[in-house]
């Protein structure tokens, strides 16, 4: 079964990349849409979310993981015959996919993460009703990885030159901002 989430932007290819390791649960890589964009993959929970470090891990690496976002997961049944319901537990505690990972931890189901499939990730509406919509994308090249912000135009939507995007980060002093070209690589 692939779990994608509404807010996920996938390959064409997704579905079939991730059946090719015959795991019984394997993620596509995806960023946080919260600044500082980090991976939705978390090597980690000592002390913390301690997300996998990319820049240590080949491109298209799969690699195994203690916790993950599930917005583009592809799951084998009988994972979810042998984990407790429910998959998903919304007990106030912390977010559903996590408490699925959990439930897959104490059943002894490993988690992986496929590397070379990226997914976007959809940031916010650029302007309500303007038709554009804007999703960060995990990219790697021979600088190591990083993200890119990708805005995508509705059917009949003008898609403009250059967008300036701002968020407001509490860690920060300053708003972030980030300006997107259509005519970036």
């Amino acid at each position: 079964m692939l779990l994608l989430d509404d807010d996920v932007l996938v390959p064409s290819d997704l579905l079939e990349r991730l059946r090719r390791h015959e795991r019984p649960v394997v993620s596509a890589l995806y960023l946080d849409r919260r600044p500082p964009f980090r991976p939705l993959a978390f090597a980690s929970m000592d002390w913390g979310y301690v997300p996998v470090d990319l820049n240590a891990l080949a491109p298209d690496a799969v690699v195994r993981v203690r916790t993950l976002g599930c917005g583009a997961l592809l799951v084998e049944r009988a994972v979810l015959e042998a984990v407790a319901e429910p998959w998903f537990p919304e007990d106030g505690r912390h977010d559903p996919d996590l408490g699925f990972a959990d439930n897959l931890m104490l059943a002894g189901i490993g988690i992986e993460v496929d590397l070379g499939a990226r997914c976007g990730h959809i940031l916010q509406p650029a302007d309500p009703g303007c038709g554009l919509t804007l999703a960060i994308w995990p990219e790697v090249d021979e600088r190591g990885w990083r993200w890119r912000i990708i805005p995508t135009a509705e059917d009949g939507a003008e898609m403009p030159r250059e967008l300036v995007i701002e968020w407001k980060d509490p860690s920060r002093p300053e708003p972030f901002r980030q300006l997107v070209s259509a005519d970036a690589p």
